[in-house]
């Protein structure tokens, strides 16, 4: 019933699975995330997320919790989900191949059918950001993470300005 996803560039705490599946005792849970730490643990690198914008711009901001909150979005690299409602509304768009925001466009269109997504910082992980990717210097990376943004912006933010 419960699907978690996990990168293959993380570890995680011996503790990490019970808090991350607690909250799906709730009917409205679609998906929760956990707290990600750099590779070294000296900084936080992925919290809670809220919706901001500036001058029509829509982007997305990461804040500190203690306690399990509400966010914009669970990160697909260390998420759990509701299979159902994943399937319900059709799992992963391919636009948003091979990777990048194909989370935040997810548990947007979850938050449209009512569905709550939830940070649950007593889930820890330690991600080493980037190692999927070959740094060889080159712009794809880059390229990917544009375009994958900018089709968020258009798909749920397009017709909204300030």
């Amino acid at each position: 019933r419960i699907v978690v996803l996990l990168n293959n560039d993380l570890k995680v705490d011996e503790n990490f699975l019970k808090p991350l599946v607690r909250p799906f005792q709730g009917s409205s849970i679609f998906s929760t995330s956990a707290k990600s730490l750099s590779w070294d643990g000296q900084e936080v690198t992925s919290a809670a997320f809220r919706a901001c914008s500036h001058h029509g711009w829509y982007y997305w901001d990461n804040f500190e919790s203690d306690k399990t909150v509400e966010t914009l979005f669970a990160v697909g690299g260390f998420m759990a989900l509701d299979r159902l409602k994943f399937l319900e509304i059709g799992g992963f768009d391919r636009l948003f191949f091979p990777v990048y925001v194909e989370d935040v466009d997810l548990c947007i269109c979850a938050k449209n059918q009512g569905w709550e997504s939830i940070y649950v910082p007593e889930s820890v992980v330690w991600h080493k950001e980037g190692a999927s990717w070959k740094n060889d210097g080159s712009s794809k990376r880059y390229g990917v993470s544009t375009k994958t943004h900018l089709l968020v912006q258009w798909r749920h933010f397009g017709g909204i300005r300030n």
